[in-house]
């Protein structure tokens, strides 16, 4: 991405630490809707404009709150994108961890990376595996490929294989 904007927010959740990760995808979602209509998500938070990535959200586990670090391109960086990205998360965060389930189905809804063959790691592993969910905490669901065992995966970058095999028969719905 070239210049463009760079903030940070803090927040300090209710609900067990591990929940805490799943605020990485409120964050996806509330700057895909700041982004603009047409925008989707690449799990975990790469925010993508047709098949360009245009912003991204990087969600960080400390003791006591989560960091969430956005970066937006030049192009999509409206004088009120990081007001509007900031109202929405802390809205989202205050009904937290009660609304988590509402929060991942939101993800899920336009996160282009599930129902795909993607390429990533597990344990420092090469995977390559059909992403078909998104679990509660935010973690991607893959059934790999090789061993056709599920897999999931926390962090990382998912990239979407060029060359996709037939479907996998597995759930059409995410679990939350």
């Amino acid at each position: 991405m070239n210049e463009g904007l760079h903030f940070e927010l803090a927040l300090s959740p209710a609900g067990e630490r591990r929940q805490w990760r799943s605020l990485g995808a409120a964050a996806a979602v509330c700057l895909r809707d700041a982004v603009g209509e047409g925008s989707s998500i690449l799990w975990p938070g790469d925010i993508l404009s047709g098949e360009e990535t245009v912003a991204s959200v990087v969600c960080t586990l400390r003791q006591n709150d989560v960091l969430l670090s956005f970066d937006v391109d030049a192009a999509h960086a409206s004088d009120t994108l990081e007001t509007e990205v900031r109202a929405a998360l802390t809205a989202r965060a205050e009904g937290f961890p009660d609304n988590n389930a509402e929060i991942i189905q939101e993800y899920c809804n336009s996160c282009k990376t599930l129902m795909k063959f993607v390429d990533t790691t597990y344990r420092g592993m090469p995977v390559y595996g059909f992403a078909f969910a998104v679990d509660k905490f935010g973690g991607l669901m893959v059934m790999t490929q090789e061993s056709r065992t599920v897999v999931t995966v926390y962090s990382g970058r998912a990239e979407l294989a060029k060359d996709e095999p037939q479907q996998p028969d597995v759930p059409l719905m995410p679990r939350v």
